[in-house]
Order: C-alpha cells, then sequence, then structure tokens
C-alpha cells in the first residue's frame, strides 16, 4: 500500500508544482502583453496534457500492483475481468462470423483458466472529458466523480484544449480563466488519486472484498 501511495503521490506532486509554475510564469517574470498572452493561452494544453498524463500513468501503475497480486479471473471484479476481456479481445465487434464467435470463447476459456496478468495501457479515447473519466474509473470498480462540479469543469478544459489544438481564438483568456482551469486539474488529478489509494485499500479489486 505505501508503494503505490508513495508511486502515485510522486506523479501528483510534480504535475501540481508544473501547473503552478505556468500560472504563476507571467507574474515572477516580466513579459510583454503579447509574450503574457502566449504562456496563458499554452498553458491550457499543458494543463490538459498533465490531467491526461496522470490517467494513464496512474492507472497503469495501479494495474502494475493489482497484477503483482497474481489473482486469478474468477476472483476480480466484474468491471476490471470485462475491462480486460474488451481491452483484449475487442468485445463490442459484432463477430457475425460463428467461426469468430467459437475462437472469442476459445480465447475467454483459455484467459479464465490463467492467472491474470492485466493490460497497463489505458484507452482514454483522445480526450479525457468526464463521461471518459467516469467510464475508466466505473472500468476499475472505483468511485465515479460526482457531475458537480466534475462535469462542466473538466468538459470546460477540454473545451478550450481543443479549441487551442486546432488552433481557434480563445477570446475570453485572463488570469481568472487559467486559474480556474489550473484548480480544475489540480483537483480532478487529486479526486483520481484518492480514489484509487481508496480502491486498493478496500480490495474494490475483487469479487469480494476480503
Amino acid at each position: 500500500m505505501a508503494g503505490l501511495r508513495e508511486e502515485l503521490k510522486h506523479e501528483v506532486d510534480w504535475r501540481f508544482e508544473e501547473i503552478t509554475t505556468l500560472k504563476t510564469l507571467h507574474i515572477k517574470h516580466k513579459f510583454t502583453d503579447l509574450q503574457e498572452k502566449i504562456i496563458q493561452k499554452y498553458s491550457i494544453p499543458s494543463f490538459y496534457s498533465l490531467w491526461e498524463g496522470f490517467v494513464t500513468t496512474g492507472f497503469s501503475i495501479y494495474i502494475r500492483y493489482i497484477n503483482q497480486l497474481d489473482l486469478s479471473a474468477i476472483q476480480l471484479s466484474k468491471n476490471i475481468l470485462v475491462h480486460d476481456l474488451d481491452a483484449k479481445y475487442n468485445l463490442s465487434d459484432g463477430r457475425k462470423n460463428f467461426d469468430k464467435k467459437i475462437s472469442l470463447v476459445g480465447d475467454i476459456y483459455n484467459y479464465i483458466k490463467e492467472r491474470v496478468n492485466l493490460r497497463t495501457k489505458i484507452s482514454t479515447q483522445a480526450n479525457v472529458n468526464f463521461r471518459v473519466i467516469n467510464d475508466i474509473l466505473c472500468r476499475f470498480n472505483l468511485e465515479l466523480l460526482p457531475e458537480v462540479p466534475f462535469n462542466k469543469d473538466i468538459d470546460k478544459l477540454v473545451h478550450f484544449r481543443n479549441n487551442i489544438a486546432h488552433g481557434e481564438v480563445i477570446h475570453a483568456l485572463d488570469d481568472i480563466l487559467i486559474d480556474k482551469l489550473s484548480i480544475t486539474t489540480m483537483d480532478s488529478i487529486y479526486e483520481v488519486f484518492t480514489r484509487i489509494i481508496d480502491g486498493y485499500q478496500n480490495q474494490s479489486y475483487l469479487k469480494s472484498p476480503l
């Protein structure tokens, strides 16, 4: 437990330090108005990358710790079991061909017989908005983020990040917006951090926690 917390806390700490640096850079140093606007503008995609990076890295670390427990498939939470089967065998594939259905059942049969080694790569669907992060949390049988305030706040971060990535002009760019998006990023990272720690401590990865 201590090892998981330390690894995740390291991922949180350096990201928080970078976020704080990004949002205060123009205050601590003298820039022209144009330079200041450029720094503010491109801090938003940076905030998002720190958010998505924590999600992918944090869950990869969590999965590694679950894998070290050497669990069987029947011991796993159904959520995690279905997530891993989906990641490995693409359960959403229609498989109209009967031979493909037979192959899938054979793969699942063999999967269940072996000790589980969960895939560590997490699909973020290119945008870790509110729906996506809650889908990931659900897949790992962890507590979901509440709709208020995270639905609006995370989606706002993703919205501005996408607009900048697509070359659109951001008219509402100021210290208030940057401060709000930085807080959203840190709050979201912290909430996911606590849910992973709580999930591991409460053994929510198990079908029946001990």
